[in-house]
Parts: structure tokens; sequence; C-alpha cells
């Protein structure tokens, strides 16, 4: 999202979503350094578990910041995701 904002020459600001179960990334993105670890990630939405150095530095650079929610908030948000992906590639196939 990051990168394709920039690209477009958008101003659009980005909130980055953690689960509360898993707040590696709202931590290692507040304290504005490298990587923070926490004691558990313990969370059923994929890719929010342990942040990746690379993605951090982008996320840092780009986001307006980030907010934590429920665990059940973080599977709806991905389960959204995932339907937009599915409807994406619908319209594509029927055209």
């Amino acid at each position: 999202m990051i990168g394709t904002r920039d690209a477009l020459g958008l101003k659009t600001k980005i909130v980055g979503v953690v689960a509360e179960a898993a707040s590696a990334y709202l931590q290692s993105f507040a304290a504005d350094r490298g990587v923070v670890a926490t004691n558990s990630a313990l969370t059923c939405a994929d890719g929010m578990a342990v942040p990746d150095p690379t993605a951090l530095e982008v996320i840092r650079k780009g986001a307006e910041r980030i907010v934590q929610v429920s665990d059940e908030i973080a599977k709806a948000i991905e389960f959204r995701n995932y339907i937009g992906i599915i409807e994406t590639r619908r319209r594509i196939w029927l055209n």
C-alpha cells in the first residue's frame, strides 16, 4: 500500500493494524529503532506476528501510525482483504 501510494504521488494517510496478541510491529514502530521482541505473538492473523526489519523500515517511513485491535477484528480485516482479492480476480476473469 505504501509503495503504491508513493508511486501514484498520493498523500493518503496509511494506518497499520496489529492484533493485541501480537504487538511487536506497534512496539517496534513506537520505539523508532530496530525490531522490538515481544514475549508472545499468539494470533491467527498472518503477517502480524513477527516484524520483518525491511518491512518495518518501509512502515516507519510511510505509515501515519499503527493501531492495536482485538484478534477477532484482525482476523476480520484479513478476511475482508481476502474477499477483496477474490472479487478482483473474479472481475478480471469475467472481462
